[in-house]
């Protein structure tokens, strides 16, 4: 980050306050506080003043200073709109230049009803059927509508999205495609790297990722069980964690199925493990609905490994197919299943997949992410 601390003084201060329902700290925090973090500290690095408004979760403090970026936190999961409404109106009306909105968990804050200064709107992908599997009735159907809402009451926001498929579903949305910036989300590259001396000795299949019922993850178990009859010595390994439900489920499908020999289930993995595991592996495997870009295929492909996903939003944008990673239709597991025995058992293709990942990685960096959210931040603040 070098040249950002090199820039600091060469711009304009911006007093930035950005609403996200998760802070990095949030033991459910996912991809998109990820790209919260990674960018808002390199923001506040420029020497631009970040403040993040997120939920309170348990342990943690009301306020804290990271990085030079403050984080409030007030209220829950859903108590946190009203606590965000009332400390905009009594600690930073009139104390920032920009109010970011990222509507990251598909009901939107709602913030042009009540801040008059410039705003813009983080979508990293439009959930539409998703929220029907995720939330029982008539929770479902209000983040449906409350979503749907997004093109009327953002009418004079600017979008930054991270993938061609999420903008295209937004300008389906009725909203203008001039408003839509792509902005890919970046790569730590000095901790996402190939280890190819340390790749695993034998076929290893990874599934990395949150426990959640569109990422598919019984569909991935049913194309494993079709990869074990043709590779007696394939082990597969499902790491992340999520809704506790589905993780018995799936528990209960790997029982069914008789896989508790070659399908290791590890809900708590750390960072460091993870990079380990993506370096091990041979082939990620991933069969979500949809994805807003798929960030853990492009931490895959950073660590020489090739993803195989099925053909869907997101995952179309952060895979290449049969140059980084293979895709399949939707729903086709045993196509899944194949990809993935002709990944293992063709060398060559295999080699060919990993080399070309990660020079494809190679194209997405923080920095860059950063960069291009602060020349769409000024544009809006002086709009």
């Amino acid at each position: 980050m070098h040249n950002l601390k090199e820039r600091k003084n060469e711009m304009e201060t911006l007093r930035i306050l950005w609403l996200n329902h998760r802070d990095p700290k949030h033991p459910q925090a996912g991809g998109s506080e990820v790209h919260l973090w990674e960018v808002s500290k390199r923001l506040a690095l420029y020497g631009h003043e970040v403040t993040i408004l997120s939920e309170k979760f348990k342990g943690a403090s009301e306020h804290e200073k990271l990085n030079d970026v403050n984080i409030y936190r007030a209220g829950g999961k859903v108590s946190v709109y009203p606590h965000a409404f009332l400390r905009y109106l009594r600690r930073f009306k009139g104390k920032c230049d920009l109010v970011v909105d990222d509507i990251a968990h598909a009901v939107p804050w709602f913030t042009p009803l009540y801040v008059k200064k410039p705003i813009v709107a983080i979508v990293h992908h439009v959930h539409h059927e998703i929220l029907d599997l995720e939330l029982p009735f008539p929770l479902s159907r209000f983040a449906r509508i409350a979503e749907q809402s997004i093109p009327n009451i953002y009418r004079d926001a600017s979008f930054i999205t991270v993938s061609e498929s999420t903008k295209n579903e937004l300008v389906k949305m009725r909203i203008p495609p001039e408003k839509v910036r792509v902005t890919h989300l970046g790569i730590d590259h000095d901790c996402y790297k190939p280890d190819w001396e340390n790749k695993s000795s034998f076929p290893f299949v990874l599934c990395l990722g949150r426990i959640k019922r569109y990422k598919n993850i019984d569909h991935v178990i049913e194309a494993m069980n079709l990869v074990a009859k043709e590779v007696p010595d394939v082990k597969f390994i499902i790491a992340g964690k999520g809704d506790e439900d589905v993780a018995k489920s799936l528990e209960g499908l790997i029982r069914d199925l008789c896989l508790g020999s070659i399908i290791e289930f590890r809900k708590d993995v750390s960072e460091e493990e993870k990079v380990r595991l993506l370096q091990e592996a041979w082939i990620c495997v991933t069969a979500s609905r949809k994805e807003g870009w798929g960030i853990t295929a492009i931490e895959a492909a950073a660590c020489g490994t090739p993803t195989i996903a099925y053909d869907v939003e997101g995952l179309r944008d952060s895979i290449k197919n049969g140059e980084t990673g293979l895709l399949a239709p939707y729903g086709d597991t045993k196509c899944l299943a194949n990809l993935t025995i002709r990944i293992i058992t063709d060398s060559s293709l295999r080699n060919r997949l990993s080399k070309n990942a990660a020079n494809w990685s190679k194209r997405f960096s923080w920095d860059e992410t950063a960069k291009q959210t602060l020349e769409l931040f000024m544009a809006a603040a002086h709009s």
